[in-house]
């Protein structure tokens, strides 16, 4: 018995060689892959090399929100609204200010604080739903 293979090829950057059987499956890439040096850091411009910081400013204020998030979700479910509310104002304005100091600040512009933010300030506002749900605040 005569089992079948099928042959793709895909070209975007790299030859690609799938060879599909009933019994195995091999992937091949070609020999033409590229090995890109790894930028200097001292030759980037100051814009740039914050870039590949962690221990920034923003940062630190993004750490600050994600740890607060834990005591206003606190004051909320033992019915504490007017701190939490406040701590929550807080949080939202240092949400602007690291914001403000990454886009304005040379330097402060990183990877990790544009993956930060954004989790901070989901993790932020599903707590606040989360612990407003659950004190009886939403129905």
């Amino acid at each position: 018995m005569l089992a079948t293979t099928m042959i793709f090829t895909f070209q975007p950057r790299n030859h690609l060689l799938m060879m599909m059987s009933r019994r195995s499956l091999m992937i091949t890439l070609g020999s033409r892959q590229q090995e890109r040096e790894p930028a200097k850091l001292e030759s980037l411009p100051p814009e740039e090399r914050g870039r590949y910081k962690v221990a920034t400013i923003p940062n630190a204020i993004c750490a600050a929100r994600i740890a607060a998030t834990s005591l206003i979700g606190y004051l909320v479910v033992q019915h504490h609204v007017t701190p939490g509310f406040a701590l929550f104002t807080i949080a939202g304005a240092t949400d602007l200010l690291d914001g403000w100091i990454a886009r304005n600040v040379p330097g402060q512009k990183s990877l990790v604080g544009s993956v930060l933010d954004p989790v901070a300030d989901k993790l932020l506002i599903s707590t606040m739903f989360i612990t407003m749900t659950h004190a009886g605040l939403i129905t």
